[in-house]
């Protein structure tokens, strides 16, 4: 199903999946526009079902906004679930289908999706394998979200302890991001934004990269929110222009990986207790160690990432109760890798990781990176 609507009170990006007119998957932004959301939704949904998958916290937040979704659309089903990457499981994944199922969803019926990356994570998992595709509407909550996790067609659900091993590449029909959401986020998942924004801009654009170190010197994350509807939108053109040149994550797409081969063992070996981006701030700076140890990346340009997570008060160092040897075995069972070595897609040069592919992807054996994760742990002191 097509999503045609317009509107002039939010920006456009309109990326075409995989370079076809008829997969184009708009995303729309803009701050303080929840009721045209809901008015552009509702004639998308035209007389079908809708059943909403909303974060618990959300639905707490903003009861006023699930109740304009039930006044303006036909027929309405909502089901609340805690976020977080406890969501993210076969589990959670197989109730939601029979929840479907039993309220007799069929393919001509809408998914909405409204929280953050996990949410959309599941839903988007499901709305793949549901009667083999349905129609899918994401609204994201979280910063993370709205210019990452929720946009770009990857979903996912964790398998045991280890992250994202059962997913799909299945865009959203239409996702729309209104910043409002984020004047009641935390500041913790806040700053967890900045980890991925950085590596972004380190993937894609050198000039938002300096905005952000220049934003973050100064006053910390209070100079991301003072003009994050900018950042969001920069980060988020970024993503869209790499997913749609490489959908299924063969090639370039890939360099977006940077910092997660040590995140994802992050946060595996900590039972998902670790945020995730929490888990990529520390994943980039050990990598981005690594990068600058074997020549890929300028030390200056590294004192600049690392500069920008602890100006927003984000880890960078590896936790002391995670052993390294366990890191290296969560690393080794990363679905990325080839054969018996470890991949990383180190931090390269700022904004020249996607156009200069592959030159940030490196292959260590396990014991080489256990000796660079105990360099680094001496590093930190």
């Amino acid at each position: 199903m097509l999503f045609e609507i317009e509107t002039d009170k939010a920006h456009k990006l309109a990326p075409n999946q995989p370079s076809r007119p008829e997969r184009t998957r708009p995303v729309f932004i803009s701050t303080d526009w929840y009721d045209e959301i809901v008015r552009m939704t509702a004639e998308y949904v035209d007389d079908h079902m809708a059943v909403v998958v909303v974060d618990d916290d959300v639905a707490q937040l903003y009861p006023e906004r699930l109740e304009l979704i039930y006044n303006k659309l036909p027929r309405v089903r909502t089901l609340k679930i805690k976020g977080g990457e406890r969501a993210k499981t076969l589990r959670m994944f197989t109730r939601l289908q029979e929840y479907l199922l039993e309220n007799e969803f069929n393919r001509d019926d809408i998914l909405i999706s409204m929280g953050g990356g996990t949410i959309s994570d599941l839903v988007g998992f499901v709305a793949c394998t549901f009667s083999r595709g349905v129609s899918w509407v994401t609204i994201p909550t979280t910063f993370i979200a709205q210019f990452d996790c929720a946009i770009g067609g990857k979903n996912a659900v964790n398998l045991d302890n280890h992250k994202n091993y059962c997913g799909t590449f299945y865009w959203p029909n239409v996702s729309f991001v209104d910043t409002s959401f984020l004047g009641t986020l935390p500041d913790r998942f806040y700053r967890a934004g900045i980890s991925e924004m950085a590596r972004l801009a380190m993937c894609g654009n050198a000039a938002m990269f300096e905005e952000l170190s220049a934003a973050t010197r100064d006053q910390g994350l209070d100079g991301v929110k003072a003009n994050v509807e900018k950042f969001i939108l920069d980060a988020m053109q970024v993503k869209l222009r790499v997913s749609v040149s490489d959908p299924f994550q063969m090639s370039k797409r890939m360099a977006l990986l940077a910092g997660h081969t040590t995140a994802h063992a992050l946060e595996s070996a900590s039972k998902m207790h670790l945020h995730h981006g929490e888990a990529v701030s520390i994943g980039l700076a050990f990598e981005s160690f690594i990068a600058t140890e074997i020549g890929l990346l300028a030390a200056e340009d590294r004192k600049k990432l690392v500069d920008i997570l602890e100006d927003c008060q984000l880890p960078t160092v590896l936790p002391a109760e995670l052993h390294d040897r366990m890191l290296v075995e969560h690393m080794r069972l990363e679905k990325r890798n080839r054969g018996r070595m470890i991949s990383l897609v180190l931090p390269y040069a700022p904004g020249r990781m996607i156009e200069d592919w592959p030159a940030a992807r490196v292959l260590m054996k396990p014991d080489e990176l256990w000796s660079k994760l105990v360099a680094y742990r001496l590093q930190c002191g």
